[in-house]
């Protein structure tokens, strides 16, 4: 806890009003109470605090272990060659019943001034033209929006279609 004293002080010393405070699953899994700490403290000290969920699900920004695509590797973004990668796929039930429980409880627990869901993203290398998302869920979406995800144009639809649905 002196760390994290010493830091928020730090910061606040020099002019910063507002932790951006990254929180990976496993910091919230096996950590809760010093990301609790960091929040109440940072929030004594006047900052207001925003909890980004780092890496989580491999679907954000950030490089942490993901547990959740360890015990759910169906949640995979499937890649148009037919490969899945380590990244959940923003239209899956399953990760948004997930986040949706992660958030809740960290609202709960944390009371934040707000959440940072920091670069959602579908996975793209077009060096070797490999994109995402394939999967029966994404599949399934384009049918009912009558998209054919092998177009460009339509699967760039879908992916905008997915991040505003995703929000």
């Amino acid at each position: 806890q002196d760390n994290i004293i010493t830091n928020i002080n730090e910061i606040y010393t020099i002019g910063f009003k507002v932790l951006v405070l990254a929180v990976s699953e496993n910091d919230w899994d096996n950590f809760r109470e010093a990301v609790k700490f960091t929040v109440i403290y940072a929030k004594k000290q006047g900052m207001e605090v925003i909890i980004n969920l780092w890496g989580f699900a491999g679907c954000f920004g950030g490089e942490s272990a993901s547990f959740f695509l360890t015990n759910h590797p169906e949640t995979r973004q499937t890649l148009n060659t037919g490969e899945k990668v380590p990244q959940a796929c923003l239209n899956h039930p399953e990760l948004k019943s997930f986040l949706k429980r992660v958030i809740t409880e960290m609202a709960l627990v944390l009371n934040p001034d707000g959440f940072f869901l920091d670069e959602p993203h579908f996975f793209y290398n077009p060096v070797q033209d490999k994109k995402a998302c394939f999967c029966e869920t994404c599949l399934k979406l384009s049918r009912e929006n009558k998209l054919d995800l092998s177009n460009e144009e339509d699967l760039a639809q879908h992916k905008n279609q997915s991040l505003v649905s995703f929000c």
